[in-house]
């Protein structure tokens, strides 16, 4: 398994790369690029779905299922490795 080398230095704000953008480049680069970058996206009904779903995971709140902590709508950042979402 390759291991992962530090940055070299920290990222500006306006160099942070949205967590979505690695996910979407993850499933398809040219997807990543024509929302990230030409901002083109066009809704149907599995991106409906999704967005649907989504909104109900980034509602603010949190329970206890058990033993597990369950959050939503948790912010990350990380000047470290320029991520944000």
């Amino acid at each position: 398994m390759m291991e992962l080398d530090e940055p070299a230095a920290e990222f500006d704000e306006q160099d942070f790369i949205p967590i979505s953008a690695l996910e979407h480049y993850a499933y398809c680069a040219r997807q990543a690029a024509l929302i990230h970058v030409e901002l083109v996206w066009d809704e149907n009904l599995y991106t409906q779905r999704g967005q649907f779903v989504h909104e109900l995971v980034d509602q603010p709140a949190g329970e206890t299922l058990g033993v597990i902590r369950v959050e939503g709508s948790l912010p990350l950042c990380s000047r470290l490795w320029g991520l944000v979402g």
